[in-house]
């Protein structure tokens, strides 16, 4: 069985990060830039787990952001 390898995360999808719950959001309704991203105050965007965040790299063209999510 071949498994599809999971590149990047869907909008409005929520995930585990460690012992959070992170929500994908586009960029465009909650903030400009990185501003409101739970990755912001890092020295480099852990990309290699959650994907890329920026329009260029993503198959939807769109610029993300992740927050966390509240139940």
């Amino acid at each position: 069985m071949k498994i599809k390898q999971k590149t990047e995360y869907n909008i409005g999808e929520v995930f585990a990060f460690g012992l959070k719950m992170l929500q994908c959001v586009s960029e465009s309704s909650v903030s400009d830039g990185c501003e409101g991203c739970v990755f912001q105050d890092l020295n480099e965007c852990p990309t290699g787990f959650v994907g890329p965040c920026d329009r260029e790299s993503r198959s939807d063209k769109q610029d993300i952001i992740f927050i966390e999510f509240k139940q």
